[in-house]
């Protein structure tokens, strides 16, 4: 009977670190790439994980089929790209004026796209 309660003892312990140092990182994920290879935990973006054979996997790989939806793609710093569920949302703003674009993560088309410009004459 000792055994049994040591070995849930011992058990219980590397649970309880990770519980404690809140570690919630999935297992054999890469941080760089923001893929997992094993989806065992959901992710921010609940039940939509970045899969190997998605194509865009990468806020850059989703800002470079993105930034072609407008004419600002040499103006990198008013670029953002979030993930959306399976749509990678790539938005530029600069004053009043916006560009958006929804990249699809599995095969990275575009699936719209939304320049508003605000400087145009208006018809």
């Amino acid at each position: 009977m000792k055994h049994i309660a040591l070995f849930a003892v011992l058990l219980a312990l590397p649970l309880a670190a990770c519980s404690w140092w809140q570690i919630d990182k999935p297992v054999l994920s890469d941080d760089e790439a923001d893929t997992q290879l094993f989806p065992i935990t959901e992710d921010s973006n609940r039940m939509h994980p970045l899969y190997p054979t998605d194509r865009i996997k990468t806020k850059a790989q989703a800002l470079a089929v993105g930034v072609h939806c407008g004419q600002e793609a040499d103006d990198r710093g008013h670029w953002r790209v979030h993930r959306d569920g399976d749509i990678w949302v790539v938005h530029w703003a600069n004053g009043q004026n916006t560009i958006e674009a929804h990249v699809a993560k599995s095969d990275g088309t575009v699936l719209s796209c939304s320049v508003n410009d605000a400087s145009a004459p208006r018809r």
